[in-house]
């Protein structure tokens, strides 16, 4: 027959269940925070863009027998870039909600990530050209394919030179360099100098992120107050860029250079051999 337990064992049981309680309870309360966050959020960043469609048809409505063509134009060019913007966020929130939902498949296939790199920069050679930017190509000898969704790497690509060429002022210049992962000098939770990779990383020369904010710029619909300068932003796109990171088993970070501007850098498994 089982000794009974004794009163101190019952008691550390039930101070057991209490501290598991009290930690479910916390972990449901920040889940709720975090939920009615994103949801506040959500509605900003969808009221803002629907505002100024709605108000911009309202006066081409009301002005369009007495307003010229000139000042219907600019009705119509306000209500395109709104459009564009509020797609742009839906699109993005709805690639972020697949990615929740483990509904995103990677086409792997082993791929040369520089030339994905340098298609990836020819879109934005008139956006370069506006800004008189020149964009560098910096490469280490010997880097081998990475398997990866080239079209995911686009977008990844993407996000992060858009990012780089809102923020760089005119003339200045933005770097891409390709180097194996042990170079970094960054404490990475995997041990990638077992399993080599490559080292991406995009350099540019503007303000910089403010240290107390480099932590949470991966976090969902959270913005640098460098928005502030009127690039805007939604808060979404970097952390597609840590779901399509995640996905091909890499990692992805911020960080301000010494001699000033702002580096995002990830490291990707190269192929095995």
């Amino acid at each position: 027959m089982k000794n009974k337990p004794s009163y101190e064992e019952l008691e550390f049981k039930i101070q057991e269940l209490e501290r598991k309680l009290e930690f479910t309870v916390k972990k449901a309360e920040i889940a709720n925070e975090a939920k009615i966050e994103f949801m506040a959020n959500m509605s900003h960043e969808l009221r803002t863009p629907m505002h100024a469609i709605i108000n911009y048809t309202k006066f081409g409505v009301h002005r369009h027998k007495s307003a010229g063509r000139e000042k219907l134009l600019h009705y119509f060019l306000q209500i395109q870039s709104s459009s564009k913007r509020m797609m742009k966020l839906l699109s993005n929130l709805l690639t972020l909600l697949d990615y929740d939902a483990g509904l995103v498949k990677l086409l792997i296939e082993p791929k040369d990530i520089v030339e994905i790199a340098r298609k990836t920069v020819d879109e934005f050679k008139c956006l370069l050209e506006q800004k008189q930017l020149e964009v560098f190509f910096v490469e280490s000898k010997g880097l081998r394919p990475v398997n990866c969704d080239e079209q995911k790497i686009i977008d990844l690509l993407r996000n992060l030179l858009s990012n780089a060429i809102k923020f760089s002022p005119p003339q200045r210049k933005i770097s891409l360099q390709f180097k194996p992962a042990t170079q970094s000098g960054k404490a990475l939770v995997k041990d990638f100098k077992k399993s080599t990779a490559i080292l991406v990383s995009i350099q540019d020369q503007g303000p910089g992120i403010p240290e107390n904010e480099l932590q949470y710029l991966f976090k969902r619909f959270t913005q640098s107050s460098r928005t502030n300068t009127g690039c805007g932003g939604s808060g979404i796109g970097l952390a597609i860029c840590e779901e399509i990171v995640t996905a091909h088993g890499g990692q992805i970070w911020s960080q301000n250079l010494e001699a000033g501007g702002a580096e995002f850098a990830f490291v990707l498994p190269y192929c095995p051999e």
